[in-house]
């Protein structure tokens, strides 16, 4: 399998130009590639998900993409207000539970479950 890894669309430190095209790049990827068979969409967990992000998650419904969502930076969260944000989260992009892990590259925090979720999800088995 292959994990393409596109520009961030969001809070990218860049010029508003820049992230017009990120965003196009995205939408184009998502909307014209028969190939891709599945996302994992990152986002922080410390922030709702912005215009971009539901437009794309709307995308991604309408292509009915498998998805899994890895909110990422869980180390910048106290642990006692993670579950809290996870629910709201969850109810904000409509997705179960089962498709949101919640990770951290600081600490390790959930990184065995993402790759373990994307290795099932390459195999016989585990794809839908």
């Amino acid at each position: 399998f292959y994990l393409l890894d596109v520009p961030g669309y969001g809070f990218a430190a860049v010029a508003q130009k820049e992230r017009e095209r990120y965003r196009l790049l995205v939408r184009g990827l998502l909307t014209r590639r028969t190939t891709i068979t599945g996302v994992l969409w990152l986002l922080d967990l410390r922030h709702d998900p912005s215009a971009e992000d539901r437009a794309h998650g709307e995308l991604l419904a309408e292509r009915g993409l498998p998805v899994l969502v890895a909110l990422t930076k869980a180390d910048k969260l106290p642990f006692g207000q993670r579950r809290t944000r996870v629910r709201a989260l969850q109810e904000m992009l409509g997705m179960p539970e089962e498709q949101i892990q919640v990770t951290s590259s600081t600490t390790g925090e959930g990184l065995p479950e993402l790759a373990a979720s994307l290795l099932a999800a390459t195999t016989p088995e585990g794809k839908r």
